[in-house]
């Protein structure tokens, strides 16, 4: 190969290389390139590009308009919990109401972070991608267009969530597209459900089939024309039309909005976000084709978890036994004096106590009838 197309070859290389680190792409779409000068102070172009450009402009310049690269929009994550940070050190822009004794609480946890607005249900704290008059997160994008299809992908755990009423949610999460046309929904630990303009709970809502308290799950969002469509690991929960929320005012005259946390006047939780992705060039939808999930790592319980125990009946045995005035307990006959247990313990964990919660009940289970009985 002659030394000029050889030169060639790894620049365009060169080239490719920088559009992914500066882009974000990966093989999927056809778009053409196109080189254009480039200002000497640009640090980030190589020297010997330069040179070469400077030199062979012309035949470059030709040799790239013809080039066509697979190429195509991967997702941008927003956060990413493996960075051991917190959401406003990775570019969200993080907002407290009211913003002074508010006992909303921050802090990492192991590969992700953990918000916590349950100790006064009045105060709320959330994370924006934009807000105004206040600097934009430096990766959100300038547009997300409904008509042109954009998602966003979170994995979440919810460990504990109280409201004052059904409409409200201790965690939320907000999407607005370019038009202010979105979608506001709301998470319990066992329950997501959409609001209307008026921020009243809609008709469509959905007991998830797993629980999200003990355990994170995946979410994705596909807001596409009209309609939203909610799946979460890998199945399809919840979906509707679009909502225009721009009479309740801030934050839902912000166009382009993406938020999440806790936006209820009177509703708190203790949640932790892993990972937040958006894709604003997404390939239609495939029904029926599996996606990959990653496998679920499970965690220590922290502090301000919720945990329920079964308590099991073939292994929670109490036996009697003993003396009475000095005269042995004798069974009247086998296992008459022991009592088999089932129910359910709901624990709240403390920094230094463990909570017991209602509904927990435990019941035990009859072993018979034996003398005295209760009529005597």
């Amino acid at each position: 190969m002659a030394a000029w197309p050889r030169r060639a070859a790894e620049l365009v290389g060169k080239i490719l290389r920088i559009l992914a680190e500066r882009k974000n792409v990966a093989v999927g779409r056809e778009i053409p390139l196109k080189l254009e000068t480039y200002p000497k102070r640009r640090q980030s172009v190589p020297n010997d590009l330069m040179k070469n450009k400077r030199r062979n402009g012309k035949g470059l310049r030709s040799l790239l308009a013809a080039v066509a690269v697979q190429v195509s929009a991967e997702p941008v994550i927003f956060y990413d919990g493996d960075l051991r940070s917190l959401p406003e050190d990775q570019g969200w822009i993080y907002r407290l109401e009211p913003p002074v004794r508010n006992q909303s609480r921050q802090v990492r946890v192991d590969g992700a972070f953990n918000l916590n607005t349950g100790r006064d249900l009045a105060d709320r704290a959330g994370y924006f991608i934009r807000f105004p008059q206040m600097e934009t997160h430096p990766q959100a994008p300038e547009i997300l267009d409904r008509q042109r299809g954009y998602r966003i992908g979170f994995t979440l755990r919810i460990l504990s969530e109280r409201r004052a009423a059904p409409s409200q949610a201790g965690f939320s999460l907000i999407a607005l597209s370019d038009d202010l046309l979105g979608i506001d929904l709301g998470f319990g630990a066992g329950e997501i459900f959409a609001r209307t303009s008026e921020l009243k709970r809609a008709e469509e809502n959905r007991a998830l089939p797993f629980r999200i308290d003990t355990q994170y799950a995946d979410f994705e969002m596909d807001i596409r024309e009209n309609e939203y469509r909610l799946s979460a690991n890998g199945e399809e929960i919840l979906a509707g039309s679009l909502q225009n929320y721009s009479d309740v005012g801030e934050p839902y005259t912000v166009p382009n909005l993406l938020f999440f946390g806790d936006n209820a006047e009177s509703a708190g939780a203790s949640v932790n976000l892993r990972r937040f992705w958006v894709d604003t060039e997404p390939s239609a939808p495939q029904p029926g084709e599996p996606k990959p999930l990653p496998p679920v790592k499970p965690e220590p319980p922290l502090a301000g978890d919720s945990i329920v125990f079964s308590v099991v009946k073939e292994e929670s045995i109490l036996s009697l036994s003993g003396t009475a005035l000095g005269i042995a307990i004798q069974a009247q006959e086998e296992g008459s004096l022991s009592a088999a247990y089932s129910g359910t313990l709901q624990l709240l964990l403390a920094d230094d106590r463990i909570q017991f919660q209602p509904p927990s009940q435990i019941d035990a289970q009859p072993s018979g009838e034996w003398e005295p009985k209760s009529e005597g």
